[in-house]
């Protein structure tokens, strides 16, 4: 792995070129005035970045269940979630009369074909 660093003014031209170079691993540091100000770097990298941080700031999650320890679900999720239980049971026994009609008209399309 490489670090990489270029003017802001170079990176035009040479975006194809350094974007290999990322696929392949390698870092691009690109600096205004001398400072650094941003990087590029492999998608791989960036979501390593991302799940420390999500860990960082919200705790480690349990492997086997993937919810964070010590956190309960607050009424307006869990009421949320009964609500999709409901809709969905009613989906399945017919008793949703939004969804029984849509599918009448979806089967009306498909016999008038």
């Amino acid at each position: 792995m490489a670090y990489i660093g270029i003017k802001l003014s170079q990176l035009r031209p040479r975006l194809t070129t350094l974007l290999e170079r990322v696929t392949q691993g390698d870092h691009v540091i690109i600096r205004r005035h001398g400072r650094a100000v941003a990087a590029i770097v492999p998608m791989v990298d960036l979501e390593r970045i991302w799940d420390h941080q999500d860990e960082e700031e919200n705790g480690p999650r349990n492997p086997r269940t993937g919810r964070r320890p010590g956190r309960s679900i607050g009424p307006w999720d869990r009421k949320l979630a009964e609500t999709d239980a409901e809709r969905e049971a009613a989906r399945r026994e017919g008793r949703d009369k939004k969804w029984v009609a849509f599918w009448v008209w979806v089967r009306s399309l498909q016999s008038s074909d």
